[in-house]
């Protein structure tokens, strides 16, 4: 499993449970993933 996918379904998790701290960080993980 890739990167990209683990972080896709960690946030997947989190917009599920509402969590907004979780989700902004791994939101910026992704746009750096996407970057690169």
């Amino acid at each position: 499993m890739s990167l990209e996918t683990q972080v896709m379904e960690l946030l997947k998790d989190a917009m599920r449970a509402k969590d907004e701290g979780t989700l902004r960080g791994l939101r910026a993980i992704k746009a750096e993933i996407i970057k690169a």
